[in-house]
């Protein structure tokens, strides 16, 4: 699979956020890491992208 990672922030946070699509171009996977590593934060958005990844492989549309 291909991936794109971007960097972000948001206040004082700064994240990466990470897709990976498969060969005909769909999302199949998303990472989110934020830069504090044990923040409540991170923690959040770790649980969160993993939601989102194992909905995109079991084909919930992102719509």
């Amino acid at each position: 699979m291909q991936s794109t990672t971007r960097s972000f922030s948001v206040g004082e946070g700064k994240g990466y956020l990470t897709v990976a699509c498969t060969e005909d171009g769909a999302p199949a996977e998303m990472l989110i890491r934020m830069a504090k590593q044990g923040s409540t934060l991170a923690a959040i958005m770790d649980a969160f992208s993993s939601t989102i990844t194992q909905g995109l492989r079991h084909g919930v549309p992102l719509n």
